[in-house]
Parts: C-alpha cells; sequence; structure tokens
C-alpha cells in the first residue's frame, strides 16, 4: 500500500461525520483520534491484510471496494464479506487477541483507506468515554446486528433472493466488480449467478 501524505481532509472529514454517525464524539477526542490515522491508496488485487500477518489496523474505506475471504487447505476460497465505501475492514477477533490473522482482506478496485491503529485506539477509549461508546456501537453495528442480518438472510432467503438484496444494497455493484466475486459472497457457482441473472432478464 502507497501511503498518502497529502490532501488528506476530505479522508478525515467523512471517517469524523460516520463515526459521528454511530455515536456522538466530541471536538476533543477527535483531535486525539486524528492523530492515530494513516492514509493509504492500494491498486486493484493488493492485499490489505494476509494471512498469517498479525493485524494493527482497523481500516475505513474512503473510495473503492474490499472482499474479506478464508482459504482451505485444499486452496478453496470462502467469501465472507464484500465491503464498500464507509464500511470498516478489519480482523477484528484477531486484533483483539494479538494473533495471526486467519482471514485475507484484499482490495477489488483501486481503493483509498485510512487506518486507524487499533492497540493505540484501545488506549484512548480508557481515558475518553465517547470514543469507548464509540468502539462499542462499532461492535454491535459490525459484530452483532450485521452478522445476524447476514444469518438470517442466507438461512431464509433463496439464491435469487440474496441476490436482489445485494442489489438493492449496492445497485452498480456488477460495474465495479466481478461477478465471480458476487457469486462467491452469494455462497453460489458462477453459473448459478449467470442463471439468475438470465432468469430475471427475461
Amino acid at each position: 500500500m502507497e501511503e498518502i501524505k497529502e490532501n488528506t481532509v476530505a479522508l478525515s472529514l467523512r471517517l469524523q461525520n460516520v463515526m459521528n454517525g454511530l455515536s456522538k464524539i466530541s471536538p476533543e477526542s477527535w483531535t486525539q483520534l486524528e492523530k492515530l490515522l494513516k492514509f493509504y491508496s492500494i491498486e486493484k488485487d493488493q492485499f490489505i491484510i494476509e494471512v498469517g500477518q498479525i493485524p494493527k489496523n482497523i481500516f475505513f474505506i474512503y473510495q473503492g471496494s474490499v472482499i474479506l475471504y478464508y482459504t482451505d487447505a485444499n486452496g478453496k476460497v470462502y467469501t465472507k464479506n464484500l465491503l464498500f465505501e464507509n464500511d470498516f475492514p478489519a480482523a477484528t477477533s484477531c486484533l483483539i487477541q494479538e494473533t495471526k490473522s486467519n482471514i485475507s482482506i484484499q482490495s477489488i478496485e483501486k481503493t483509498t483507506l485510512i487506518g486507524i491503529n487499533f492497540k493505540k485506539f484501545r488506549k484512548l477509549t480508557e481515558t475518553f468515554p465517547d470514543l469507548k461508546d464509540l468502539y462499542l456501537k462499532y461492535l454491535e453495528v459490525n459484530w452483532v446486528i450485521k452478522k445476524e442480518e447476514k444469518e438470517f438472510l442466507y438461512a431464509t432467503k433463496n439464491a435469487t433472493e440474496r441476490y436482489l438484496h445485494l442489489l438493492q444494497q449496492y445497485p452498480d455493484i456488477e460495474n465495479r466488480i466481478a461477478l465471480y466475486h458476487i457469486a462467491s459472497f452469494l455462497n453460489i457457482t458462477s453459473t448459478q449467478l449467470s442463471r439468475i441473472r438470465k432468469e430475471l432478464k427475461s
């Protein structure tokens, strides 16, 4: 990843607005948090986190998209998530436990990211209660609400319904990323996805 050192005001402002949407943080807390930020540009199909690496950052997507996936012993890929602008990709459980990542996070478009040093952020939460509230809200949204919504969707909806739900969330997704990424995320084959798309157009 290439670090960006100039023209980062718009990136910081977007992150601040998104965080305030999760849980209101004071100007004083933001001043301290902003000191932890680093800004990156990464080309398509590059790793942000690799399996075996000890992660240090939570990331924020300013522009672009990433895929989070596991790979089994036979090399088969299992897509955990697709994330886009204003999302927070991270190997969160490994960050908390300070262990090697068991998940890969990879760009699927040219992507602009903000990195937040997790250990230093956690330290700030000990001093600033509003940052602790922000952290709890982040965990609630990303590790409880979104996780349960996805589990419900996969348990109760068929592949076509899951595909339509994805299009509702991201109407331009097919113009942005490869169809095999979409198929993998929906837990279907590329052939199945092609058949679903053909049926919907007929």
